[in-house]
């Protein structure tokens, strides 16, 4: 079938398929590959349709401050691991930390695999990771934990936090948290909500669990007054649901733990606060 549906396109088309067959190149025309840049659109997209926000937002944001600064305009089958071992050293030099770099280097080669899948890409290239060191967890012992409960301030704040301590949500699963998820008669609750810049998804692992709640979580929960005209356990002054609490909620944990007498820390700690004491 020609590609230009007119019969000049198709007595066009005639000759150039006679001529390749006399020629002996029919069906084994090379294919042009393409640029890390030309091919970042058909990336993305499929980031984003199988990914989740966060995920696509952080691929997104790799390739736009690492890998097309470094990589943009070569075609696909230049990047080889020659190219890769130099990228790498320069990152470290630039000061990012190991597991930094494996990031970035996760990032690529997912992007060059599904160059491959495409068929844009004959082989990949092998990618060695950096052997970076396991980051410390840190959490609060048992009487920072009780501190930050009894010092923090009165209301959404305290009982988000009495919340996190005793059940290991994270920020953006508290700030999804809707009353009808909450089984306050059985003492239970259920996680089915994640929020990401201002994105509901599904929570990290793409599944609902089920959290039980113990006396000192039903207990912030019955005492937390219910705004009638929202849904939502936390809502902001709209109703609605606080839609980037990784940074809406940052200040008020360093002010609470300040209040508290602890270190700085972040929403996370009290996560692995929860898990530690388990």
């Amino acid at each position: 079938a020609s590609p230009v549906n007119t019969r000049r396109g198709a007595e066009q088309y005639e000759r150039e398929l006679r001529q390749a067959l006399l020629n002996g190149t029919f069906g084994k025309e090379k294919k042009e590959v393409p640029t890390l840049e030309q091919f970042q659109e058909r990336f993305l997209d499929h980031a984003q349709t199988n990914n989740k926000v966060s995920t696509a937002k952080t691929k997104s944001d790799i390739l736009r401050k690492h890998l097309l600064p470094a990589f943009g305009r070569l075609k696909l089958d230049q990047i080889d691991a020659a190219r890769i071992e130099t990228f790498k050293a320069q990152k470290v030099k630039e000061g990012l930390a190991k597991k930094s770099v494996n990031n970035l280097l996760t990032v690529l080669r997912k992007l060059l695999a599904l160059a491959q899948e495409f068929g844009e890409l004959s082989t990949v290239p092998k990618v060695v990771w950096l052997k970076a060191p396991k980051p410390e967890i840190d959490f609060l012992s048992f009487d920072e934990a009780e501190q930050m409960e009894s010092h923090a301030e009165p209301g959404r704040w305290k009982t988000m936090i009495i919340l996190a301590l005793n059940t290991g949500l994270r920020i953006g699963e508290l700030a999804a948290l809707s009353w009808d998820c909450v089984d306050m008669a059985n003492g239970r609750l259920v996680v089915k909500r994640n929020v990401y810049r201002g994105q509901l998804g599904t929570p990290k692992g793409g599944r609902e669990r089920e959290v039980p709640l113990n006396d000192r979580a039903l207990k912030a929960l019955r005492e937390y007054p219910r705004r009638l005209n929202s849904p939502w356990v936390f809502p902001q002054r709209d109703g609605g649901f606080i839609r980037n609490p990784q940074h809406a909620c940052a200040e008020a944990i360093l002010r609470n733990a300040e209040r508290a007498g602890s270190r700085p820390i972040g929403w996370h700690t009290l996560r692995h606060t929860f898990a530690s004491h388990l």
